[in-house]
């Protein structure tokens, strides 16, 4: 797959693309980024591998395996949030930013698409957190590629 490619994807009925940083504001995005490398690796993937390999298959789950699953996963994710929570403000907003920045939406009749974040503005004003989340986990997971690349993990 060639990771200049756009990545297309639907979320909430509503289909977006995520560009690419230019080169500058990628490697400040994984300068900001690089203190949860360490947690995010060790931890969070580790133990998500960890429990993924002990779920149930969702047809046979029950609603108290599916909670203590849920609650499990949120137990491997804590260091990972508490380490996100410890970032000064500026940093936060300077990665939620910038990710957003490289994002567009199609337009409600198909023709045109148009940025999520732009001049210090969200084009959009249904865009909630869970939206926010994925929108800047996908920009991430793809600016971050290169350098797990480099590692030759």
């Amino acid at each position: 797959m060639n990771k200049l490619v756009p990545q297309k994807f639907t979320l909430q009925g509503h289909e977006y693309i995520v560009g690419r940083l230019d080169l500058f504001e990628a490697m400040k995005l994984q300068k900001r980024l690089g203190p949860l490398m360490p947690t995010a690796f060790n931890n969070v993937l580790y133990g998500m591998w960890m429990a993924y390999g002990k779920s149930m298959p969702e047809s046979k789950a029950t609603l108290s395996d599916k909670l203590t699953e849920f609650g499990t996963l949120l137990a491997v994710c804590q260091p990972l949030l508490d380490r996100i929570a410890a970032m000064p403000d500026a940093d936060f907003d300077y990665c939620v930013r910038t990710a957003l920045s490289v994002v567009e939406r199609r337009s409600e009749d198909g023709k045109t698409w148009t940025r999520v974040y732009s001049g210090g503005t969200l084009a959009f004003d249904d865009i909630d957190f869970t939206t926010t989340c994925i929108l800047v986990s996908a920009v991430v997971q793809r600016e971050l590629r290169p350098f797990i690349d480099a590692l030759n993990l």
